[in-house]
Order: C-alpha cells, then structure tokens, then sequence
C-alpha cells in the first residue's frame, strides 16, 4: 500500500480524533512498509538493533509470567531502528501521529539534526550511561551469578573457541576463558573483568540477535532484575512507565 492511499485516525490529548494523510507527513513509506504492524499500537518503542528488541521481549515474557500487564495489552509495538536509521524510523512515525520513544546504545553520538526533531515533537529517549551499549551494560550491571550465566549464554551461542579467541584479542592475550570461569566461580567477576567481557560480546557480537537475548532477558535479566545496577534498571523502567503512561 502507498502512504498516499493511508489514511491514519489518533486521538490527541484533548480526547479529539485527528486524520492525518499518511503521504503528507512526510517521506514515511519504507517504514510503513516494514512496520506496518506499529500503525496498530499506541506507543511505539524504536530500538537501536534487534538484540534491544529481543531484551524487551525477554523481560516483558518473565514481567507477564510474574502477573504483571503485558507490553501489548499496553498497546505498545516494538520497532527495529535498524542502527543508523534509528531516529529517522521514530520520526517518521511520530510524523503520523503516534506516541514515540527510542531506546538506544550512549557509545556513539545521536544524529543532532534528527534528534533535536524528534524531541521537539515530543518523543522521548532513553539511553545507557556512560557511553555504553547494551552489552556492556549487562555485564556491568548484572549480579556475579547472572554475569556468569550471560558468559555462559554467549558461550553456548557463539562457540567456545570464537568467544575464548575473542577475549585474548580484546586483552591482549592476557586473559583467558578458563580464567574467567574460574574468577566468577570464586570471586565474582572484577570491574575491570565486567569491562572486559562487555566489551568483547559488543565488539563481536556475542548476543547479537533478537532470539539470544530474548533468552537472557526472559532467563537471566528478568529474574536478576532487583538485584541488578540502577544504571539497567533505572533506564528500563523509564522505558516501561513510558509505556504504561501510555495506558492512562
């Protein structure tokens, strides 16, 4: 279908109901296209890539398992931004009329322009601190036991003899695999170790699908989530009263 042919009816925060003529809003088509099943929520949560998808989904799978409201009874959709396409995919939709916001990787600057747009027609954005993305976070903000079940996962997804390569280029070959093991069976992993792995399952994408994380956050996230650094959980639950505010 054309946007030229779509015809989309929201209603504002007065309680009216406002027609917006898709092929007016702009250049909307390639992400009708290839949402065309956000057209049907009421917020719209853009991501960085598929493995914040998967994140998302995991934990929404073990909320909902604990009697929480699901992200969809919300009317919340989730949309991959598919990286660098991130805030002109969340503009296009904001264009139309629907409630925004973008969850996004902090270890590169956002596009000024796009994202000076995007907040001023009144999206949100939520990002991890200190120039982190998401992998990086995990590691840094999970429980010992989690963190270890995360290097267990990226393991059993990955390969061992890729993951251990890995960690010796990250290092420099001064660490290894088995030594880490052993580090969190022992002690917990260090800080300086929690750097390390981070960095290593961003560099090499570790758990860079949406079924992957979708796995951690349901199986290892989820359940670790109280016991988890605010530095996660202060961010996801911005995304998620987001969603809920949504509702109201």
């Amino acid at each position: 279908m054309s946007a030229h042919q779509l015809d989309i009816v929201r209603r504002n925060s007065g309680g009216e109901h406002v027609v917006t003529r898709a092929g007016d809003a702009g250049d909307v088509q390639g992400t009708i296209r290839a949402h065309a099943h956000a057209l049907l929520a009421t917020s719209i949560i853009v991501f960085e890539g598929g493995s914040e998808i998967g994140l998302m989904r995991g934990l929404d799978q073990h909320f909902t398992s604990t009697g929480e409201i699901s992200l969809a009874a919300c009317g919340a959709t989730l949309v991959n931004g598919n990286g660098d396409e991130t805030f002109s995919r969340a503009n296009a939709l904001q264009s139309l009329g629907y409630r925004v916001a973008i969850l996004r990787d902090s270890d590169k600057l956002a596009p000024a322009a796009a994202e000076a747009t995007f907040l001023a027609g009144g999206g949100n954005v939520f990002a991890w601190g200190g120039g982190r993305a998401l992998e990086q976070e995990l590691f840094a903000a999970l429980p010992d036991g989690p963190a270890a079940r995360l290097l267990d996962l990226a393991v059993e997804t990955k390969d061992r003899a890729l993951v251990e390569a890995h960690i010796k280029t990250i290092s420099n070959g001064a660490q290894t695999l088995d030594a880490l093991e052993t580090e969190a069976l022992i002690d917990g992993f260090s800080a300086v170790s929690r750097v390390l792995l981070g960095n290593a399952a961003a560099s090499f994408g570790w758990l860079k699908t949406i079924t992957a994380m979708e796995i951690a956050g349901r199986t290892i996230v989820g359940p670790a989530y109280g016991e988890s650094n605010t530095s996660l959980t202060g961010v996801m639950d911005g995304v998620l009263n987001w969603v809920e505010d949504g509702t109201r």
